[in-house]
């Protein structure tokens, strides 16, 4: 705040600029009533002000603060009360009128200046507010609801003024039911049902179609449901059932779905596993997770437990073999009725492990309600997702959308080859399998958009998030393809894969943020403050995800 710098008597008719800046701290800690606030507050200024007298620029020089350009150093928001008499401007025979001079540039972020009205026996009875702004910080309508909400804050703690910080409702009525309820009213039918229902009902509706494809392989629906049907009966005759563990350690390849599938349709959940991971992590996941057994190429070096079996996934264990027979007494795993096992959508579908970048690694759980419910978001249920390039290693979660989004919507997989490639060999991949969808990391989107943004023009649609866009690499490639779906996505692995999504279609205009959008179907998200409370627009907070 400002003051007048004529602290000594002798400076009261001197003519000049004296004013000087006083910073002042308010302490809102530990929730106190307002009542409480305005006596601490009261008291740290009026400390304050005994030491108004030193100069601003002095301050600064002694707590050498971080300087910014365009930034005012130790404060940002400027607070004037103009409760001074008005002087009379009174010359001899000279007329005199005063002009105000409308300032071109704000000096600080935000200048709240009050000024009092008073009535004819000179009593106070209202404070005029005038809010002087950056124009690059903030727009009218941004600083028309501060407006609002320090008058709605006025009245409330008028009426109230023992209520506690976390109390003072800032929120309308109006603007409450948008946050919590317009903005989340992403409520859709969603069928109970199973991965592997969902799966085998596309089975039967186009037994011919091509579901995976994987260099010069392909399998159709009947193809994926036959060996699935044969590698599950294997996995069941080795005692696996509902909500049991099955590790699937295998490359990316056909084999690597046909597991997947498998292991669901026995009613126990996959755990993806890295057979390159360091032995350390490996030997953590086995002890956190206690699979019953693993499903392993026969070539894969990977020590497991004791306790844990193994099961080798070959063209011999997905097809009738004679040779492969039961010891006496036992019945062969082909005689088996998968059909048999009861499957419900809050059982488990797959447990996988997080990065740890943040601490221990924790193993994630997803139901087969989880997966129907993504795969059945009306984002994915289009035909841009006619041909999904599943790329990601199976252990991260994004490899959700590239498996299960078009399998259980009669689409197909295109399976890039295992190990790594570069961008050159994703257009090559691209161009060749006719891929209408993508996702990418925001760090391989940026990548490509820098590179070779002309290797995505032949798709409908890309999906990409894991980390804070860049708009830059948005405007490169809508330069390439224009026409071109781009969707920028947000979620943790525990919201299954994605959570919100924004659309920049063909015609959206590109700003210089990229916003990670609105929730998805049957989704929630709201922004929090630290009492849990929604904050106005406008505010940061805490994002907090909800639904299904």
């Amino acid at each position: 705040t400002s003051v007048a710098g004529r602290q000594d008597d002798t400076l009261v008719d001197l003519v000049g600029f004296f004013v000087n800046l006083l910073v002042l701290r308010t302490d809102t800690s530990g929730n106190p009533r307002f009542r409480d606030l305005v006596r601490r507050a009261r008291q740290v200024d009026l400390d304050a002000f005994q030491h108004q007298d030193l100069p601003f620029e002095r301050l600064v020089d002694l707590t050498h603060p971080e300087r910014v350009t365009g930034r005012h150093p130790l404060f940002q928001v400027a607070f004037i009360m103009n409760n001074h008499a008005q002087a009379a401007l009174n010359f001899a025979d000279v007329i005199v009128t005063d002009h105000s001079i409308d300032t071109v540039q704000a000096k600080y972020d935000l200048a709240f200046s009050f000024a009092e009205s008073r009535d004819e026996a000179g009593q106070p009875i209202a404070l005029q507010l005038g809010i002087e702004y950056a124009t690059d910080l903030f727009d009218e309508a941004t600083v028309a609801r501060m407006v609002q909400r320090l008058s709605r804050l006025l009245e409330e703690v008028a009426i109230e003024p023992d209520r506690r910080l976390d109390r003072i409702d800032l929120l309308e009525a109006h603007e409450r039911r948008t946050l919590l309820l317009d903005w989340n009213d992403t409520a859709t039918d969603l069928a109970a049902t199973t991965v592997t229902a969902a799966f085998e009902r596309q089975a039967r509706r186009v037994p011919d179609a091509v579901a995976l494809v994987c260099g010069d392989r392909q399998l159709t629906y009947a193809q994926l449901e036959d060996r699935a049907n044969r590698l599950a009966r294997m996995i069941i005759s080795e005692g696996v059932g509902n909500d049991v563990l099955v590790g699937v350690a295998l490359p990316r390849s056909p084999e690597l779905v046909i597991a997947q599938l498998a292991v669901l349709k026995t009613g126990a959940a996959f755990l993806p596993i890295d057979a390159e991971y360091p032995k350390e992590r490996l030997t953590f996941i086995f002890n956190d997770a206690q699979p019953r057994c693993v499903l392993l190429a026969h070539d894969l070096p990977i020590e497991l437990p004791s306790s844990v079996s193994r099961i080798t996934v070959n063209d011999e264990t997905l097809s009738e073999n004679p040779r492969i027979l039961p010891l006496p007494g036992e019945r062969s795993f082909n005689d088996i009725r998968v059909r048999d096992v009861q499957v419900h959508p809050d059982h488990l579908a797959y447990v996988i492990y997080t990065s740890g970048s943040t601490g221990i690694p924790k193993g994630v759980a997803a139901t087969h309600g989880n997966v129907v419910g993504l795969a059945a978001d009306a984002l994915l249920c289009g035909d841009q997702h006619e041909r999904v390039l599943m790329h990601s290693p199976q252990v991260f979660d994004a490899v959700t959308y590239e498996i299960w989004a078009p399998l259980l919507a009669g689409h197909c997989v295109v399976i890039a080859p295992p190990g790594r490639f570069d961008v050159e060999g994703l257009g090559a991949l691209i161009r060749q399998h006719a891929v209408t969808a993508v996702f990418l990391t925001t760090a391989l989107f940026r990548v490509i958009a820098a590179e070779a943004p002309a290797h995505l023009a032949p798709l409908r649609t890309i999906w990409t998030g894991g980390e804070q866009a860049v708009a830059e690499a948005f405007r490169q490639i809508r330069a390439h393809a224009p026409d071109l779906e781009i969707v920028h996505v947000y979620g943790p692995t525990e919201t299954t894969t994605f959570a919100t999504t924004h659309t920049l279609g063909a015609l959206a205009p590109l700003t210089t943020q990229v916003p990670i959008g609105r929730p998805m179907d049957n989704t929630q998200a709201y922004v929090l403050d630290a009492f849990l409370q929604p904050v106005p627009v406008g505010v940061p907070g805490e994002l907090y995800i909800g639904g299904t």
